[in-house]
């Protein structure tokens, strides 16, 4: 019924009732959670759990920028030994991140590009991390020639910030989760002009959960949250949100069983 795009359940906060979440989400309708890398500490947790919930807990593999230090060489080499691991459905979350500091940008950078280029050679999708780094994000995606598909993780910018992704020679989609539904967000004109195509919701968890549930752990069932208010934005049934999310859930990460 639906796809959770971006979910980290392989997170310690997890380790009591994880196996109780994962049940739920399958008992609710979630037929896919994918899973996201962070840094080389969250990679053995991310495999162990794609491994006991194979073709559900779908792992991605990447260096978050945020992650990202001086010596950001040897982070990717650590990284790419494990490409063998296991079977990997993506690369991310990458990107840049601004927010938290800059004292890594150029190193950010460097980490980004090269990360775009695994996905590129290994022809996976991307999911991209841009905070308060949108507009430097796209800057070096355009001046590549080739590019993966990709998903705006957590998209919260305007329409016209949208097309210029969606002019990028490529497929791509805006991963639109909890702050949809926060009271100032400015995020439902942007998928009201958007309309459904570009769209998959996820949630981020334990990150950013929806109202009612703000400021909590964010668990994957809080899914159906989200969608809820984008049926509403969107003037849509709420089961015409959850097939053509998945749908182009399933366009992106093309390998899902």
């Amino acid at each position: 019924m639906v796809i959770d795009t971006h979910c980290h359940i392989y997170d310690t906060v997890f380790d009591a009732d994880r196996d109780k979440l994962i049940c739920q989400s399958k008992d609710l309708g979630i037929e896919a959670l994918i899973m996201p890398n962070v840094d080389m500490d969250s990679l053995k947790p991310l495999i162990s759990c794609a491994q006991a919930y194979p073709g559900f807990c779908i792992p991605l593999i990447g260096l978050h920028p945020c992650a990202v230090n001086a010596n950001y060489k040897s982070q990717l080499v650590e990284i790419q030994s494990h490409w063998d691991t296991i079977t990997w459905q993506g690369i991310g979350e990458i990107g840049l991140d601004f927010y938290w500091s800059k004292t890594f940008e150029k190193e950010q950078e460097q980490v980004f590009l090269e990360q775009i280029d695994w996905a590129v050679q290994k022809q996976l999708p991307a999911i991209l991390h841009n905070r308060n780094s949108l507009e430097r994000c796209l800057e070096l995606l355009e001046n590549l020639e080739h590019l993966p598909e990709l998903v705006f993780h957590c998209f919260g910018e305007s329409y016209e910030m949208a097309k210029r992704c969606l002019n990028l020679n490529t497929k791509v989609m805006f991963g639109i989760g909890g702050v949809l539904t926060f009271k100032q967000s400015h995020l439902r004109e942007t998928v009201k002009q958007l309309g459904i195509s570009n769209i998959v919701i996820e949630t981020d968890a334990p990150y950013l959960a929806p109202v009612p549930f703000r400021g909590k752990r964010n668990i994957p069932p809080y899914i159906f949250e989200t969608a809820k208010l984008l049926s509403e934005s969107l003037k849509m049934e709420i089961y015409d949100v959850y097939r053509e999310t998945t749908k182009n859930a399933r366009l992106i990460f093309s390998n899902l069983d």
